[in-house]
């Protein structure tokens, strides 16, 4: 597994990006996944549908995730596991982390590729 951490600019309070913009950037590598969130803090309009999923142990499909992201503004912190269908064990984790960052998981080194060409700040975790 490779794991990163993905960062914004220290001028700003808060992540310019969000759930929604890193599921986008992994669109080919995602739309097979089975997701399951867990410890999620959102706001924006659609904060209860993934709180509810998140309480419920709901297995969402990769379309299902993206829907709820475009309608969340701001993940201050949970984690997201995708996985393939037939499989318990997450190839892909996505983390955030008190607003402050994102931690991303993954078992194929082609996702960290994708990360690194649409965001600036994507650091090698130790």
């Amino acid at each position: 597994m490779f794991t990163v951490t993905i960062h914004d600019s220290p001028d700003t309070p808060w992540l310019t990006f969000d759930l929604k913009d890193i599921l986008e950037c992994l669109e080919p590598k995602i739309e097979r996944l089975v997701w399951r969130c867990s410890g999620v803090e959102c706001t924006g309009p659609f904060a209860e549908g993934i709180q509810l999923a998140d309480e419920k142990q709901q297995t969402l499909s990769a379309e299902e995730l993206t829907t709820f992201a475009g309608g969340v503004e701001q993940v201050i912190d949970g984690r997201f596991e995708g996985r393939e269908a037939e499989n318990e064990e997450p190839v892909l984790v996505l983390r955030a982390v008190e607003s402050n960052h994102w931690v991303v998981i993954a078992k194929d080194k082609d996702v960290i590729r994708l990360l690194r060409s649409r965001f600036k700040d994507v650091r090698d975790a130790s």
